[in-house]
């Protein structure tokens, strides 16, 4: 009969396989974030940036807390096959809003090259408890005050819109010098459900796009806390034509290729 004794380097070669053999089974998303290191940016190839919020480094803020949830694996209205991803949220256990101001807290950095010169729509797949409350972060692009970004209103987007030339296709300019630089970006779905919904402007929903990025031009997209409990899972730009009624909205064709393409490479 065997010895159940077993030596312990044994012991812990066998524990270290069996643990790498977990990892290797979990899909790219929930094996921990890919980031950039000091110095490196990601690259956004193809007109797309694409980066898991979990994808921080040591500079960032150490107060956001990542762990891994059961999510879609993309399409619409995520209804696509469940799989584990990680995601990070401020204070998840908080049981009240506490409303920070415009990115004093928990500031992350994204640090960025653009590929493709064009404006990019700024968004984040994230999950909320709730419809109106812990839903909302801050967003900001290191854009030059009073030249700051613009929105489009989302009920008026769309092939049957009046949007032309004449009005700048519905884009209208917003300055974000009264909060240094920052947009509040929320989402009313609730239910902790996983979506695209990022807008801005309190009631009167507008998606957020950048203004003109040059093609070779460096940026850094930035995310800091401003409600509890919201997770937040992926960040994505990605270029549109603003003069076409769907080029930037809700399920247009480069909507859809943004939010299922691959994380954004370094370098």
């Amino acid at each position: 009969m065997a010895s159940p004794y077993r030596h312990p380097l044994t012991a812990l070669a066998t524990a270290v396989a069996a643990a790498a053999a977990l990892v290797t089974t979990l899909p790219a998303a929930a094996r921990g974030a890919p980031a950039c290191g000091f110095g490196t940016r990601y690259v956004a190839a193809d007109g797309v940036l694409s980066v898991l919020a979990a994808a921080r480094t040591d500079q960032d803020s150490p107060e956001w807390v990542s762990f891994i949830r059961p999510i879609g694996t993309g399409g619409m209205d995520d209804d696509a096959p469940m799989a584990p991803a990680e995601v990070i949220a401020w204070k998840p256990n908080r049981t009240y809003t506490d409303i920070q101001p415009p990115g004093e807290t928990a500031r992350l950095s994204y640090p960025f090259t653009v590929q493709q010169a064009g404006h990019y729509r700024m968004m984040m797949r994230s999950a909320a408890p709730e419809v109106t409350e812990k839903n909302d972060v801050w967003l900001s692009l290191n854009w030059p005050r009073n030249r700051s970004a613009f929105i489009r209103n989302r009920s008026e987007s769309g092939p049957g819109s009046n949007n032309n030339a004449d009005n700048n296709y519905g884009l209208k300019p917003i300055s974000t010098s009264e909060d240094d630089g920052w947009v509040k970006v929320y989402q009313n779905r609730g239910g902790n459900e996983f979506n695209w919904d990022s807008l801005t402007v309190d009631n009167n929903p507008h998606i957020l796009v950048s203004r003109w990025l040059s093609a070779g031009s460096n940026h850094t997209l930035r995310l800091a806390a401003r409600s509890t409990t919201v997770e937040v899972h992926r960040l994505v730009l990605f270029r549109c034509d603003k003069a076409d009624p769907e080029g930037c909205n809700d399920g247009s064709p480069t909507w859809r290729d943004a939010t299922n393409a691959p994380l954004s490479k370094c370098a």
